[in-house]
């Protein structure tokens, strides 16, 4: 509803990942009393603190490095806030030097909320400091 009038936003209903397949969006434990409300906090981990493992709903998942890479136009800006599977698809991004075609990237990591986390987390953060990369932001809240 937010985008409806903006010509150059095209919004997919779809998870992303670095496959295609589908998976299983645990949904928020609040999200029996407002679904759409609590979906924000809904995950593709089932050890996320605050998912119901019980309630989940199967979706489609792209490959979103390959997504991204049959993207012919200039992209300005990506916000990345997929509730702790963040990781996996910035390396991605990293190593295929794909962040190099986009303007800005700014994620909300998940290292605070989920401890497992925290080593490749800090491991990302290094590869950003060791290859000087400018345009990706991991403190985004």
């Amino acid at each position: 509803k937010n985008t409806n009038q903006v010509n150059n936003v095209v919004c997919f209903q779809k998870a992303v990942g670095v496959n295609n397949n589908h998976v299983k969006l645990y949904m928020h434990e609040n999200a029996k009393s407002n679904k759409i409300k609590w979906s924000t906090g809904s995950s593709l981990l089932s050890h996320k603190g605050n998912v119901n493992e019980e309630e989940y709903e199967l979706v489609e998942c792209i490959d979103f490095i390959e997504f991204l890479e049959k993207t012919d136009k200039y992209i300005a800006l990506i916000k990345i806030d997929i509730e702790g599977s963040e990781i996996d698809i910035l390396n991605q991004l990293i190593d295929k030097d794909i962040y190099k075609k986009i303007g800005q990237i700014f994620v909300e990591v998940h290292d605070n909320k989920m401890p497992e986390l925290a080593i490749p987390t800090n491991n990302l953060r290094e590869k950003i400091i060791h290859k000087k990369i400018l345009n990706i932001n991991l403190d985004w809240e």
